[in-house]
């Protein structure tokens, strides 16, 4: 709200009093105008703070995620490998063989995130997949499975 000056009708005490009056309200209004200006900066660099510190605990978790993701598969890549040394100590050949194929197959489907591979790759995870498979039924297939039984994309 801004107040309209006061008119100075003459020179004397009355007058200075009203210049003065005057001047101390134009200072007040230029200083709440300063406050809230300052205010409205003040709250922005807030705001900016804010968000950083938001994007910086998102990058964050999302490192930390990565390394989690990392991690978990190590670990699971590891325990594989000490149960195929375990086969392979008890002659277990044929689990052993399984075991390896089922971690070849894992870590395929983890880490391969290109747009295309290569026919031979495909190929070859389609092996692993067929020879884990193939001890369980008997063959890759379920039974009565025919081209006519495969649905059309």
């Amino acid at each position: 709200m801004c107040l309209p000056d006061l008119q100075v009708t003459s020179s004397d005490e009355v007058g200075i009093l009203t210049q003065n009056f005057n001047k101390m309200k134009n200072d007040c209004r230029s200083l709440l105008v300063a406050r809230a200006e300052r205010d409205a900066m003040h709250q922005n660099l807030l705001n900016e703070h804010i968000q950083r510190v938001t994007a910086e605990q998102q990058l964050s978790s999302a490192k930390f995620a990565a390394l989690r993701n990392q991690v978990n598969p190590h670990f699971l890549f590891n325990t594989l490998a000490l149960i195929i040394q375990v086969a392979s100590e008890e002659d277990a050949e044929e689990t052993k063989q399984l075991i390896q194929q089922l971690s070849d197959l894992l870590r395929y489907n983890l880490y391969n995130n290109a747009p295309s591979v290569p026919l031979a790759q495909e190929i070859e995870v389609l092996h692993h997949y067929i020879h884990i498979r193939k001890p369980v039924s008997g063959t890759v297939f379920p039974a009565g499975s025919t081209a006519e039984s495969i649905p059309e994309a």
